[in-house]
């Protein structure tokens, strides 16, 4: 037998608080205040989760979801997923605890009108429960890519409701919807492409989003044609009018091109710049940012980008614009000559290897652990040199100021058998056999 008490605490508690608030002499806001948190604990705790009728059928209700092999009449099914959808709109606990079988059945589930129904009550638990249904938000998107029409169909319409009043956080996972530009059923594109000119009238959603849609799309894991990618960024950058936004878009982009490391990519970011509208100050981020894009612009497609953005916004254009142009278009085309970025090279000097069989004699250190140079003559005068020796090694001349030396073209005088390596701009001095540095009084 099945009880109705729980059924009937919530009318007879009721009537006990109005009572007492009566005595008590309560009235106006407060009483509201405390009928509306006796109303909440009944919800949460008496009506699916106490001992009453509707928290009886729920086991059963359940069962028959947990179970779709035994149960698996199509009507049945469908009619159980609803009634539990139902019973989870009344409490946060029960919706928390069966979260994860609706989500289960709302993407496993072979039944399309099961998974559209599911997919309408996850819109209804946003409202209702925000932050239970938050993390689980991600499989509302998930069901964009659905096969059934009806479902694609249903889930524009939920996240299009809950991203308008702002139930669900804008994320890089909007770029699900920007897909549904290029659906192949025409009234889904058409009601994505509402969608996106609805968002970017609300200040800058649209914007702060733009760059991970960008990068979503065009990821290499995503495998989406180009030329869909082209029809996609050509509706949703064109919706965006504000000229500091564009602006701070250019430079975005630009900065998108250290990251990006397939051809594919620097192609649609490329294609991107040439989406926007420019001004003087856009020209002066893209011009002050070119060392992003040097080393990309040996690629013809980045290249004939960035040049048909300096063709189509050098027509009719004031004198100002066009001077930027210019000065654009002669960095443009020295980085693509060069082709490489605009940062200098590294000064790495190499030295060349010694001939086969010909190797040059080790440079030997005094006592004090200083290096020594070996002797030059030289046509110069001897008194430009000092002498180092201090221990009874032989006399060895040290080689003045390097920027002295290289105007005295010194010659030196060197055995046949022996091969000395320069490097450039270093003077140098000739290697000596250690026999012919020594003296006859001296020691090793």
């Amino acid at each position: 037998m099945v009880n109705f008490e729980g059924c009937s605490f919530l009318v007879s508690a009721s009537f006990e608080q109005n009572a007492s608030s009566d005595d008590m002499g309560l009235t106006g806001a407060v009483a509201d205040d405390q009928e509306a948190e006796l109303i909440h604990s009944v919800c949460e705790k008496d009506i699916v989760c106490g001992s009453g009728i509707l928290a009886v059928l729920s086991t059963l209700v359940l069962n028959t979801c947990r179970d779709p092999v035994t149960f698996s009449d199509p009507s049945l099914q469908t009619a159980a997923a609803l009634s539990m959808a139902k019973m989870m709109l009344v409490s946060s606990e029960f919706c928390e605890k069966n979260l994860q079988l609706l989500v289960s059945l709302m993407e496993r589930s072979s039944l399309p009108t099961l998974r559209c129904n599911l997919v309408i009550a996850m819109g209804d638990m946003s409202y209702r429960f925000p932050n239970v249904v938050e993390p689980w938000s991600a499989h509302i998107y998930s069901r964009l890519h659905d096969p059934s029409l009806l479902v694609r169909r249903t889930t524009v319409i939920v996240l299009s409701n809950l991203i308008m009043n702002e139930m669900v956080k804008v994320k890089g996972q909007i770029s699900d919807l920007a897909l549904c530009i290029v659906d192949p059923e025409d009234i889904i594109a058409a009601m994505a492409c509402s969608f996106f000119f609805e968002l970017a009238k609300k200040g800058n959603a649209l914007y702060n989003v733009m760059p991970d849609i960008i990068s979503r799309l065009s990821s290499p894991d995503l495998n989406l044609p180009e030329p869909k990618f082209q029809l996609i960024l050509k509706h949703v950058i064109n919706l965006i009018t504000k000229e500091r936004q564009l602006e701070s878009l250019v430079e975005k982009l630009c900065l998108r091109f250290q990251a990006a490391q397939k051809e594919r990519q620097w192609r649609d970011l490329a294609y991107c710049l040439t989406l926007m509208p420019y001004t003087e100050r856009s020209l002066r981020r893209l011009l002050n940012n070119v060392a992003m894009f040097a080393d990309k612009l040996h690629e013809p497609a980045v290249y004939n980008s960035f040049t048909s953005i300096i063709a189509n916004t050098g027509k009719n254009a004031k004198q100002d614009i066009k001077n930027v142009l210019e000065e654009l278009e002669a960095k443009i085309e020295e980085c693509r000559t060069r082709g490489t970025r605009e940062s200098p090279p590294p000064q790495n000097v190499h030295k060349t290897p010694a001939p086969a069989g010909q190797r040059t004699a080790p440079r030997t250190k005094g006592k004090s652990g200083r290096r020594l140079h070996k002797p030059c003559e030289s046509s110069s005068s001897g008194s430009e040199l000092e002498d180092a020796s201090d221990k009874g090694i032989c006399s060895v001349f040290l080689a003045q100021k390097r920027e002295h030396l290289q105007q005295r073209h010194c010659h030196f005088q060197r055995e046949p058998s022996q091969s000395v390596v320069l490097e450039p701009g270093v003077a140098s001095v000739p290697y000596l056999a250690p026999k012919e540095m020594l003296a006859d009084n001296s020691e090793w």
